[in-house]
């Protein structure tokens, strides 16, 4: 495909998005995640106290696609964490899909119930794919029911099979993991993460060791599932291309939202030190 028709099709499908996100603000869409006044501290009421997420507040509905930026240290990874139920929170309310997971009540949730519902309604995809090299390009897609369900069903298998043809991997479905390129090593993870059909998709630095055609190719991935699954899909990155062919950013600065809105309406000051 000629590179004119391709970023015509690109440019397009970010109208789209960005239309999408103005709507959904007016329609009031499902929300899948949020969070009250949420507080990250490390080390609490020690001489190592650190202070690294302050009164965090946001919500991410169904559909949206949002980058989240900010300089190294901004608290951009453990605020993903907390989002992820990889950590918790030390104060503050952290609901997925209207699920009270923390705060106001007797008791929270779990270690066991926070793996169950994260496993659920959760999708990860790393800066590191973390793929298993034992086992064929199939089985690590499959990776997360089979640590739900055992054996996992043939509708199940036939679905992961639709994700790895859906990012051009069909070819590949029985071999190792390490004899593919970085990139398609990505593609795995992304079908991988989808493959739960999860409400929310969290990306942390999902193309921060790839090449700017294959870290585009990902990110186009990203866009395309974002529309036709309706997951909310939140990435991490440095990219400032990348951010902004997001219709949402949530800018953090030690540990604070300092922005929360329009991609294309983010202050200039804002996109330096990415």
């Amino acid at each position: 495909m000629p590179n004119s028709e391709r970023l015509t099709r690109d440019g397009s499908l970010q109208k789209n998005q960005q239309e999408r996100y103005q709507s959904k603000q007016q329609n009031k869409p499902q929300i899948v995640l949020q969070l009250d006044k949420l507080n990250k501290i490390f080390n609490p009421d020690t001489p190592l106290e650190n202070h690294v997420l302050h009164d965090i507040s946001l919500q991410v509905s169904r559909g949206e696609l949002v980058a989240l930026v900010g300089t190294s240290g901004s608290g951009k990874s453990t605020l993903l964490n907390v989002m992820g139920l990889l950590d918790v929170a030390s104060t503050g309310e952290l609901r997925i899909q209207g699920q009270l997971i923390q705060g106001h009540m007797p008791s929270g949730l779990s270690e066991q119930q926070r793996t169950q519902l994260r496993s659920e309604a959760i999708g990860f995809v790393f800066q590191f794919h973390h793929l298993i090299s034992a086992f064929s390009v199939l089985d690590n897609v499959l990776m997360p029911l089979m640590l739900r369900y055992g054996k996992p069903s043939a509708e199940q298998t036939a679905y992961a099979e639709y994700l790895l043809n859906e990012v051009g991997l069909s070819n590949f479905i029985r071999q190792s993991t390490n004899r593919l390129s970085g990139g398609q090593q990505q593609r795995v993870a992304i079908a991988r993460a989808l493959v739960t059909r999860p409400a929310l998709v969290l990306a942390d630095e999902p193309t921060g060791n790839l090449d700017t055609q294959t870290a585009d190719e990902v990110f186009n991935l990203f866009e395309r599932f974002n529309v036709e699954h309706e997951c909310a899909i939140v990435i991490v990155t440095h990219d400032p291309r990348l951010s902004a062919r997001c219709p949402r950013t949530i800018r953090l600065s030690d540990g604070r939202v300092v922005y929360d809105g329009a991609s294309a309406d983010l202050p200039s000051v804002f996109t330096a030190g990415l």
